[in-house]
């Protein structure tokens, strides 16, 4: 099984659905090593405003957020607050998602078993605080939604109860 073929020697023709992140405002990281990576992993927009989130990877991951407030044509970085400066950590990561609700911005990441969330009121300058109510070890968050009413995480919990169903249906099949 698998993929077994080549990708094409030539690229599409016509016009393909998909953002081009200009290389100039999304290269490496300066004065640092070549082996550390960014990579963009949730965007979200409220009207020109478009907001990407994602980490600096390397032997640690940090997360980075950018901002465009043209539609995507031009970025630039997102600041962390003062005193989200000074409670961030290496080690910490984005869970590459991000949404807005009127005009709060919200995106989840997460350091060991502790979520966290970075929250902004103008998707240029973030706080941080630990996101409460989810179970580090078992949560896996996998979308993040803004509403009018605020936010809603999409994920998984693990439990031993899906370890009993899972064990139940195997006998009703005998």
């Amino acid at each position: 099984g698998g993929c077994t073929t080549q990708p094409p020697d030539e690229p599409p023709k016509g016009r393909i659905n998909a953002p081009t992140l200009p290389a100039d405002q999304f290269a490496g990281v300066a004065d640092r090593d070549p082996g550390i990576s960014t990579t963009m992993t949730g965007m979200a927009a409220a009207g020109e405003t478009v907001v990407g989130v994602g980490s600096y990877g390397g032997r640690v991951e940090t997360p980075y957020f950018k901002v465009s407030t043209d539609a995507g044509a031009t970025w630039v970085d997102g600041e962390l607050s003062d005193s989200a400066a000074e409670s961030t950590v290496i080690g910490e990561s984005s869970l590459g998602v991000v949404a807005v609700s009127g005009s709060n911005w919200l995106s989840l990441g997460k350091k060991d078993d502790t979520f966290l969330a970075w929250t902004s009121p103008d998707a240029h300058t973030w706080d941080r605080a630990e996101a409460v109510g989810f179970d580090g070890q078992r949560t896996h968050l996998s979308a993040l939604i803004g509403t009018e009413a605020g936010f809603i995480a999409v994920g998984i919990i693990t439990a031993c109860l899906i370890i009993r169903t899972y064990r139940i249906c195997a006998a009703e099949r005998r």
